[in-house]
Formats: structure tokens, sequence, C-alpha cells
């Protein structure tokens, strides 16, 4: 009896241990395992490789309308099949140019005009306003005003001579209005940046950007004998403010100023005793080839590289009377650079003012002074007594008028090779002309259409390629939004809508920067598998060898009680 309760207990205490170890395994296997699985799971958002994929085939158009207008319809027609013609190859641009006779009303208005500038001002001429679009019109007897046969005005519109040829005005659209070549060249040079290199006017041009800061910089080396007078705000808002509102449709534009206080060149000027420029005879030069050597300590001081968004910097170098006049040399033609101005592509540009004049003029008024105190007369307290203190006033309409032009070759505006008996009518103030301004939105597009679909493909081929790298939900929204931005803006340009396709190009751009940047994409970007396991192993295998093991036991005693049951049933 005492036997059979001893046999009783200990298979109620081998139950208890193998329902124990049972719940352990279940716990462990069942719930353990699954919850460590899904809480250490790479989050990963769906993304459109197919889609992105597919970007790469897609080919950039921009279709837009080119009216010609002649004195006679067949003439017209003839003009405009012939130009169709010659842009049959073009492979990004497709002009489709539409001839006709110049109505009575415009006849009128060209038989009317003394100048060349009455055509830009006549309401009567059928001046495109649709961006992107141009004109080209026959003008009647255009060698009363100029000797050239095609003049490219200041809005939309090409003017020709009625013996000009397809020929010339294809060349006059190509190579000024349009731009293509560079255009392709900058697509190339995007997409295989070691085997194709941008032209001058790509390289120059500064990246795409929603906003820029436009950093103005007053140099002074020695303020101590150097006052410059310069109400540099006055000047931003009479000037620089004008061109920058037209260019405020395309980016933002923070303008903001300084002045920096012993600063130099980090170049020893030469000294030319004799034959300066100007009517100076002693002066100062450098040559154009030390220029990088100016920029480096410069931006040193600047300090433009701390700012958020792509900065163009403008500088004012006024150096000390014992260093002027300053000039910059060419070196092939060992004479001063216009405007004794220069630019670095993409940075900003240098402009060196001359004190000299001022710095003669105190020079002499100091002797005056010392003489009148010499002779005991009166000495007039306002002037100036000390002989190293210079009154440099700035000339704002100089100054700013360089730094525009400056600007206007460093946000994208060409500067034009010359073509025979072709001209450009003159600026009539800092505004750019409107085709400048579509030319921009041209370029702009494509560069930020062409850039935005590179960024994803990049970003998807990445993260294809590395799985533990996280995509969490706002890298996922910037990815479709720039996928879908990059379909929009391709349709909206092939459409001929220039503007709503620089919108959305820029913001499809902005996306896709934005998701390839992301912080969180870095997070698992160099803990691979083999360093996971390292880590979790030491942590589950002393846990899992006497599940693993209890396993046997736990399934012998389940045979065993199956028997048993069995047993009692036949019995």
């Amino acid at each position: 009896m005492a036997a059979e309760k001893d046999d009783t207990n200990d298979q109620k205490d081998e139950d208890a241990r193998m329902y124990a170890a049972l719940g352990f395994a279940f716990i462990l296997l069942v719930v353990g395992i699954p919850l460590w699985w899904k809480t250490t799971k790479v989050h990963r958002v769906a993304l459109p490789y197919g889609r992105i994929g597919e970007l790469g085939d897609v080919s950039l158009i921009h279709e837009f309308e080119v009216d010609v207008v002649t004195t006679n319809e067949f003439r017209a027609k003839k003009l405009a099949e012939d130009l169709q013609e010659s842009f049959k190859s073009s492979k990004i641009l497709r002009p489709k140019f539409i001839g006709r006779s110049a109505q009575a009303s415009e006849m009128a208005a060209l038989g009317a005009i003394h100048k060349l500038r009455d055509l830009e001002e006549t309401a009567d001429l059928p001046h495109p306003l649709n961006p992107g679009s141009l004109l080209l019109l026959e003008v009647p007897g255009l060698a009363r005003f100029t000797e050239s046969s095609v003049v490219l005005g200041n809005r939309r519109t090409v003017y020709f001579a009625g013996d000009v040829s397809h020929v010339k005005l294809v060349a006059v659209l190509q190579d000024w209005v349009l731009q293509e070549n560079s255009i392709k060249l900058t697509i190339d040079a995007m997409e295989a940046p070691t085997k194709v290199g941008r032209d001058a006017w790509g390289r120059r041009r500064i990246a795409p950007s929603p906003s820029y800061d436009l950093l103005l910089s007053l140099v002074i080396p020695k303020p101590e004998s150097i006052h410059v007078v310069w109400d540099i705000q006055k000047a931003v808002s009479d000037y620089l403010n004008l061109f920058l509102n037209h260019l405020s449709r395309l980016a933002e534009v923070n303008v903001k100023s300084q002045v920096l206080y012993f600063v130099n060149l980090g170049v020893r000027p030469k000294l030319v005793e004799t034959g300066g420029p100007m009517g100076f005879g002693k002066h100062y030069f450098i040559y154009e080839d030390f220029l990088p050597h100016i920029i480096t300590p410069l931006e040193k001081k600047i300090a433009s590289q701390v700012a958020r968004n792509p900065t163009l910097n403008l500088v004012l170098y006024v150096p000390p009377c014992e260093d002027a006049p300053l000039y910059i040399y060419s070196k092939r033609t060992a004479a001063p650079i216009p405007n004794n101005a220069f630019i670095s592509p993409q940075w900003g540009g240098i402009q060196i003012t001359d004190p000299s004049p001022f710095c003669i003029k105190t020079e002499k008024e100091s002797a005056e002074n010392e003489a009148t105190v010499d002779s005991g007369s009166k000495v007039n307290i306002s002037m100036p007594l000390l002989k190293n203190t210079v009154a440099v006033p700035i000339d704002s309409v100089r100054v700013m008028g360089i730094f525009i032009a400056q600007l206007r070759l460093l946000v994208g505006i060409p500067d034009l090779d010359p073509l025979p008996k072709t001209e450009v009518l003159p600026l009539s103030g800092p505004s750019p002309r409107e085709w400048e301004m579509d030319l921009l939105a041209r370029v702009r597009t494509i560069e930020q259409i062409t850039s935005a679909k590179l960024t994803l493909q990049s970003l998807s081929q990445l993260l294809a390629e590395i799985g533990n790298i996280v995509i969490q939900n706002d890298v996922g929204a910037s990815v479709w939004e720039a996928t879908e931005g990059v379909e929009r803006a391709t349709k909206l340009l092939a459409a001929g809508d220039l503007l709503a396709a620089f919108a959305v190009s820029r913001d499809a751009f902005v996306s896709a920067e934005k998701a390839f940047t992301d912080q969180s994409l870095l997070a698992l970007l160099y803990f691979p598998d083999d360093q996971k396991y390292a880590v979790y192993i030491p942590l589950f295998l002393p846990v899992m060898i006497p599940v693993v093991f209890s396993i046997k036991n736990i399934v012998l005693w389940f045979s065993k009680k199956l028997k048993g049951s069995s047993k009692i049933k036949e019995e």
C-alpha cells in the first residue's frame, strides 16, 4: 500500500515537471521566438521599384509653339516647313512652327516704328505670353534701324529681315535662344559624370535648389586707413531686387550682407612704376592665374559654407591706398581684364574697386590743411586732419551693375557667342529678358527631373541590395511623391506647360533628395546578418539547449501516458 502511494507521488512529480517543461517550451517556441522576430524585424515600407526602373526609359521632351509671321502667307508657310524640317532630328526640344501672314493691324504697327525699341513696346504686335513659346516676326525695312539681319528682342520675339533664310533663324534659335546642345550635354554629364563633361555654361551654373542665399561681402583689409561710404541696403533695394524679383518665380533668394575687416587677398600684388592704364602711371596688379588663391582665404572668412542653402557670394574688395590702383591682369593679353572683376563657377564673383582718386584727393587736402595751419589761419574742424584716413564712396550704379552681370552668369543665363549680322537688343534695366527666364525654367526643369530620376534609381538599387536598411513611412512617402512628380513633370513638359512642369519637378527633386539623405536609412546599414547572429546567439543558446533536450523527455513522457491510457481502456 505504501509502495503504491510512493509510485503515485513519483508519477505526480514527473507529470508536474513535464507540464512545467512543456509550458516553458510552449512559451519560448510559440510566444517568445515569434515575438522576438516581430520586434527585431526591420521596418520596410513598400516602394515602387518597378515604376522607378521604368523612369530610365522615359525621354525628356519639351514641346512648344513658334509662330512665324511674315508679310506673305506663302513665304511664312514655306519658312515654317523648312524650320520644322531642321528641328526634325531634335531629341529634347520639339518646336511646332506655325506660319501665317501679318494682319492689317500688325502691318500698321510695323510701319509706325521709328527705332528698334518700338518693336518691344507696341501693343499691336503678337508677342507671346505663354512661357516657352516664341515668335519669329519679319520686319519690313529692318535695314533702316540696324545693319543686322536678325535681332533678338528682350521679349519672346525674334525679328528678321525679309531676305533671311531659315538656316540663319535655326542658328539663332539653337545657339542663342534654346541652347539644346548644351542642355543635352548637361543630361549626359549628369548620367555619366566620369565620361562626359559639361560645357562652360553648365560648369558655371549653380546647382538646382528651391532656395539660395546671396551673400554680399564688403572686404576692407585696412579699416584704419579706409573709410568706405556705401549704403548697401539701398543699393540692393534700388538695383538688385529688380533682378531677384524675376528669379523668385524659379527659386527663393535670401539676400544677406556683411563687412569684413582685416582680410587680405592672400596674394602680394606686383608693382608697375610706369605704363598704367586709365591714366595712372604707377599701379599694382595680380595675374588671373592667382585668383583661386584669392578665393580660398576669403571663403574661410566669409563663412558661407555654414548656410543650409547653396550660397552665391558677391565680394567687393577695397584695397588700401598703398596698393591702389590694383588691377587683375590677363595672362594672355598682359592687360587688365574688363571691369576689374571675375567669377568663380558655382561660387560667386569678386570685383576690385579703385580708391586711388580719393587717396590722392585726401593727400592734397591734408597738405593744404597743413599749410593753412602753418600760416596761422583757422582750421575747419569738419575737415579730416588725419593723413591716413580716406573716405571712399562707392558708386552703386557701377558696382551693382557688375554684380548683376556676374549673377546672370552664375544663375544660368548664358553668355552668347557672336553670330554674323545678328544682335541682341540691349537691356533697359536689371530685369532679365523673357526668353532668358524661359531658358532658365527649361534647363532647371530638365536638371531637376534628371537629378530626381537618378537619385531614385540609386536609392532603389541600394535598398533592394541591402535588406537591413530601415525604410520609414516618411521615407516611403517621399519616394512615392518623387516618383509621381517625375512622371507628372515629364508629361507636363511634353505638353508644353513649362511653369507647371518646373514647379512639379522642383517638388520631385526636393522629395528625392529628402528621401536619399534621411538619417534613418543609416540605422542598420552596417549591421549585417552575421553580426546580428553573433549578438543574439549567446543570449538564446543557453536558454534553448535545456529546452531542446527536454523535448525528448516530453515526447517519451507523452508516449508513456498514451500507452497507459490505452492499457486502462483494454482492462
